[in-house]
C-alpha cells in the first residue's frame, strides 16, 4: 500500500525456476505484470489490485524476455508488449 507502507498481498509462484517481474503496471483496479517466466519465456499476468487474485497469466514460448506490458486504449482487451526474442 504506497499510502501506509504495508503489504497488503504477495504472491508467488510455486513452481518458479528463474522466475522474474519486469514491470508492474496499475489499470482499473487491476496490476498487470510482465516479466521472464522461466529460461525462454516471456510471461504477462493481471492480479486484482485489492485482493491479489490471479486474475490471468499468459506465457510466449520463444519470447527470451517480456519487459513491459500496457493497455492499448485503441484496441479494448489488448496488451502492447516489448521484449526480445533471443539473447
Amino acid at each position: 500500500d504506497p499510502n501506509t507502507g504495508q503489504v497488503v498481498w504477495t504472491w508467488h509462484r510455486p513452481a518458479s525456476q528463474n522466475n522474474f517481474i519486469h514491470r508492474l503496471r496499475h489499470h482499473n483496479g487491476q496490476i498487470i505484470c510482465s516479466g521472464l517466466a522461466d529460461d525462454v519465456s516471456g510471461w504477462a499476468a493481471a492480479f486484482d489490485a485489492q485482493s491479489g487474485a490471479l486474475l490471468w497469466e499468459k506465457t510466449f514460448p520463444g519470447l527470451r524476455t517480456l519487459s513491459d506490458a500496457a493497455i492499448d486504449p485503441a484496441f479494448p482487451g489488448s496488451l502492447l508488449i516489448t521484449g526480445t526474442v533471443d539473447d
